[in-house]
């Protein structure tokens, strides 16, 4: 395993992988780390991070603190902490040097995070337009159906039970395996789409800004190539 405390000795793809671990181990806390790790490009102060962590629909299930899951990502090399002055400017390391560690503790007020170039990488990786872009190609078979359950959810939060009445009997729930055919769980697809950051939680499911997003730009596309195929057949 790469240690986040390599530095210079480990590559930039053994730094992402390093941090991908820690995105992805606890799938409890996927979505916050991510949402975190894109919230903090711009630098904010710790107070700042917290209250927006605490405000994520996902952290409802989180089962750290918000402090935790920012020193997670700061120990993977996702985030940068900066020690804070009493102006609230970053300290320079090298003001600690030859301090007693309460002559040190008395020089920080606060503490600020920036997402780094690694953190950058992930988020771009990690970004859940491309997530369901890539659901929707990886299962095409399956596409509209998913589509159907974003845009279900988009109208009002559903229950588990809604849902599974919907998707019952549903070719989208067939699997065929080794010239074998069984039926999936609704829950499978639901699932899925909660690991693109389509759907989330709350006590029903919703989707989420980005998953409404996707919508809006697959109807915008879907016109588009409507009136294209109109055009060339007049």
């Amino acid at each position: 395993m790469v240690s986040a405390h390599d530095g210079a000795a480990t590559t930039f793809d053994e730094r992402c992988e390093l941090l991908e671990d820690a995105l992805t181990r606890q799938s409890l806390h996927r979505e916050v780390l991510y949402k975190t790790l894109a919230l903090c490009q711009e630098r904010r102060e710790l107070s700042a991070v917290e209250a927006a962590i605490a405000a994520f629909p996902e952290f409802a299930e989180a089962t750290q603190s918000q402090y935790h899951l920012i020193s997670v990502l700061v120990d993977a090399g996702g985030l940068a902490r900066f020690l804070l002055d009493e102006a609230g400017d970053p300290i320079d390391p090298d003001a600690f040097e030859g301090l007693s560690e309460d002559e040190a503790d008395d020089l920080v007020f606060g503490e600020a995070y920036e997402t780094t170039e690694v953190g950058c990488a992930l988020v771009r990786r990690h970004d859940p337009r491309a997530r369901l872009a890539e659901l929707m190609e990886r299962e095409p078979h399956r596409a509209a159906v998913y589509r159907d359950l974003l845009a279900m959810c988009a109208e009002r939060p559903r229950t588990y039970g809604e849902i599974d009445q919907v998707l019952r009997g549903s070719e989208a729930l067939v699997r065929e395996e080794d010239g074998r055919r069984s039926v999936m769980q609704p829950s499978v697809l639901v699932d899925r789409l909660q690991r693109a950051a389509g759907l989330v939680w709350q006590n029903a499911w919703k989707t989420t800004p980005e998953g409404k997003e996707f919508l809006e730009r697959n109807d915008e596309r879907g016109a588009t190539d409507g009136s294209k195929r109109s055009g060339g057949q007049r």
